[in-house]
């Protein structure tokens, strides 16, 4: 998708470093703002709701962004990555709360 929407910004290679910061700074995030939640409230739903916000709030950042400044980033391609950063934050989240209880 990336490919046919904005292809000539791509790089040849990802940035590998970069996207490691972001990743791990990012796990920490879920951990901090889902997981942690979510084992004081007991609930995988509390892990799933804000596993999803932060998803939409950190890939919405991104993709409208992007939206606003890169001449080839669509509407769809926006709404897809957001769609993205919802679904695999909140089931990252979940996994984490569920790998948490597995250590009790």
């Amino acid at each position: 998708m990336y490919e046919e929407h904005v292809g000539g910004l791509l790089r040849s290679s990802p940035e590998l470093g970069a996207a490691a910061v972001f990743y791990l700074t990012y796990a920490g995030g879920i951990v901090y703002l889902a997981v942690l939640p979510a084992l004081r409230s007991g609930g995988a739903r509390t892990a799933l709701l804000n596993g999803a916000v932060l998803g939409g709030v950190a890939y919405g950042t991104y993709a409208f962004t992007n939206y606003a400044m890169l001449e080839g980033w669509t509407v769809s391609l926006a709404a897809a990555d957001v769609g993205w950063g919802i679904v695999l934050t909140a089931v990252t989240a979940a996994c984490g709360l569920f790998a948490a209880r597995l250590g009790d």
